[in-house]
Parts: structure tokens; sequence; C-alpha cells
């Protein structure tokens, strides 16, 4: 674990796992697993030790402690699964994906947040038609954002696929931006389609846009925000204007919060997929012997299990 913490402080592009790829360095995930191991192999050698007194029918082992180790490694396990989601934000960035009808700004919010412009925009409906994806950095955090095609029925093929490959890109996403201009008078499509992107494990912020080229844009988002409250409980609502860069701050502290919730009570952060795979792994090993101990089976096979 400290030979790849050093491929992913060399690959780190963000304060945040550069810090991480350093404690790792440190031996961090090292220690808090050999304490862990050290406690089960003293188990697996008491249990062992009775295999060798099988017809005496001697326990060495104390179930009742063995219980509790089990209960503590658990706890542990748990705590570095847990802290995997936020781990693997640091290291690969969040993917904020930015959707909305045609000519709700998406691309003019992509190049007001990355100060450049790297988006195409226009007032004809429909200009960016494939994905773009950069990444922007918060307070030490990586953010990839993702403009896509404006969601709508159309019969442009190449537009159509675009539409589709931006419905993808929410699936994959971990927070979605959704943009609807504040002069809307309609909003039955964007209900329509923030239900259908809407998942547990998706943060919803939406933007009500162009505040700046409205006459009485607070009034008409009160209005806007009433109906969301009704029909999307679980969301963010921000008033924005990327074009004069007003409240782009107050989205970009929305998205720092997402990440800060994300941490774990672990001291020790897991970036690494395969480390993800073998807590997986053990915390399973956990549950079996558990199991094994509460039906009283031979202790071979609860040796086999530890």
């Amino acid at each position: 674990s400290q030979a790849e913490s050093i491929a992913d402080l060399i690959a780190s592009e963000n304060e945040a796992s550069r810090k991480v790829a350093l404690q790792q360095l440190k031996g961090g995930i090292s220690q808090e697993i050999s304490v862990l191991r050290n406690d089960l192999l003293n188990f697996v050698s008491l249990i062992e030790l009775e295999l060798d007194f099988a017809e005496e029918d001697v326990e060495f082992a104390d179930r009742t402690a063995l219980v509790q180790l089990l209960q503590k490694i658990e706890s542990k396990l748990k705590s570095l699964i847990d802290s995997f989601q936020y781990g693997n934000a640091i290291k690969s960035g969040v993917a904020v994906a930015i959707i909305g009808k045609p000519n709700a700004g998406k691309s003019t919010l992509l190049n007001a947040l990355l100060k450049e412009e790297r988006a195409i925009v226009s007032d004809i409906a429909g200009t960016t038609r494939d994905t773009i994806e950069e990444v922007l950095h918060i307070k030490g955090n990586a953010f990839r954002l993702i403009d896509t095609a404006g969601l709508r029925e159309t019969e442009d093929a190449i537009e159509a696929i675009g539409v589709v490959k931006a419905k993808e890109k929410v699936a994959q996403a971990d927070v979605l931006v959704y943009l609807i201009d504040v002069a809307t008078t309609d909003l039955k499509d964007d209900l329509a389609m923030l239900k259908e992107l809407a998942r547990e494990d998706l943060k919803i912020i939406i933007c009500l846009t162009k505040i700046d080229e409205v006459e009485q844009a607070e009034q008409k988002a009160q209005t806007i925000a009433q109906t969301l409250q009704s029909e999307i409980p679980a969301h963010e609502l921000l008033l924005i204007s990327a074009k004069e860069n007003i409240h782009l701050q107050d989205l970009k502290d929305e998205l720092s919060t997402y990440v800060e919730h994300l941490k774990s009570e672990s001291n020790v952060v897991i970036t690494n997929q395969r480390h993800y795979e073998s807590l997986q792994k053990s915390i399973d090993a956990v549950y079996k012997v558990k199991e094994a101990i509460t039906h009283q089976i031979s202790t071979e096979l609860l040796a086999y299990e530890l």
C-alpha cells in the first residue's frame, strides 16, 4: 500500500489527493490493518491449539472475546470502506454533470467557472452536440465539469446522440447541476427530466439562470421554487447569472460542501480500488465467522473462516 501511494502521489493533481497519498506513504493504512491482523492471529493460534486437543473437547479461545474482537474489526472495516467515497472523490475528482434544456446557459456557466472560452456559446438552441469535460479546482478539491447537449426531443440525428450521451453522463455523475431559465413559465419538461434523472446517491443543485436579463427575477424564482419544492423535494436551489458572474461563488461553495459531507470518521482515507475490494472481502469474511460462532460450528471450520 505504501508503494501504491508513491504512484498516487506522482499522479495527484490537487492538494487534497496529495495529502492523502502522503498519509498512506507514511503507512497509515498499513498500521491500521496490522493491528487488527495481529489480534486475529492471536485468536487463530488459540483456535488451532484447540485442534491439537480435539478429543479432550477443550476451548482455549474465549468465544465471547472473539465476538467482541470481530465487532471491533467490523466497525473499523466499515469505517475504512465508508471513506472510499470521499477518497475516490479526492483522487478522481467529483463528476459534475451540467444539464438543462437548450439555451438554459450550460456552456456559458462552464466558461464562467473555468474563466475561459472552453465551450461555444450562441443564441442558437442546440449548439452543444457532444459532451465537454474540464477540471475545476475548488479549495484543493477537483471537480470534473461535464457540459452536455440540451435535453429536448429532436429530429436531428447528431443532436439526439448528444442527448443520449448527456443522460449517460448523469448516470455516472456524483452531482447534477440542472439549469432552468428564470423566465421559464412552463416547467413540465424540466420536472419530467429531473424525476427521470434523480436517484438516491445523486446530489441535485438546481440553478435558475439569466437573472440579470429578467425583471423581477426573484419573484419569478419564488414561483418556480414553490413548484420545484412540491415535486423535487431533495435539492438545493440557487439564483445565478453566469454571464455577469452573479452568485457563482454560491455554486462553488455548494460543491465544496458536498465533498466535506463525504468525509468519514476514519483518520485513514481509502482511495485505491484494490484496497476497497480487499476490505469488502474482509468484512464478508467477518460476517461468515460471526455466523459460524452463532451456529456453533466445528473448530476446524471456524479456523478456516478466520
